[in-house]
């Protein structure tokens, strides 16, 4: 029954990894590689150095740790060649700090066993892609959230008392 999901049941077990001490670049050729294979989300679990779970790390955020604080000057932005020269530039530079200097910490997680009311709570407080289930430090899956949105769908349309009345 829908209502009683939980994160395990709504959960993906492969996954990919990297460590805090990777830089961008590294992660940014993982999540490129991993792009074509259905079977893995477009997330990289983030570890230390013992392989305990430090957070998350998705193409968007990557991509916004490779732009913090880029601002191009008035004249550049009106030239798409200088722009995109100075863009790589900036991305190619940053590229190359480490993952720990750019991850954004305290992200929420959940746990196996937490239900589907948690579970959107958590992942609508920050507006997240993913959420890492974590049980004891280690990461078991990752609950993407269109999965949390289709099994609240589900839920919804049912046609019974509890769900919404379909005329």
């Amino acid at each position: 029954m829908t209502e009683n999901l939980v994160a395990r049941d709504l959960m993906l077990t492969s996954f990919s990894t990297v460590r805090v001490d990777q830089t961008l670049a590294e992660a940014m050729a993982v999540l490129v590689e991993n792009q074509d294979d259905a079977d893995v989300p477009n997330a990289l679990v983030v570890l230390d150095a013992e392989g305990g779970y430090v957070g998350l790390l998705t193409a968007r955020l990557l991509f916004k740790s490779l732009l913090t604080l880029w601002m191009p000057a008035r004249a550049v932005r009106k030239d798409d060649e200088l722009l995109e020269r100075e863009l790589l530039t900036v991305v190619g530079d940053r590229s190359k700090l480490k993952v720990q200097d750019t991850l954004i910490r305290g992200l929420p997680t959940a746990s196996p066993g937490d239900r589907l009311l948690a579970l959107i709570d958590l992942a609508c407080d920050q507006q997240l892609e993913f959420l890492a289930v974590v049980d004891g430090g280690c990461v078991l899956g990752l609950v993407p959230v269109t999965e949390i949105f289709q099994a609240s769908a589900s839920l919804a349309l049912t046609p019974d008392d509890e769900g919404i009345q379909m005329e």
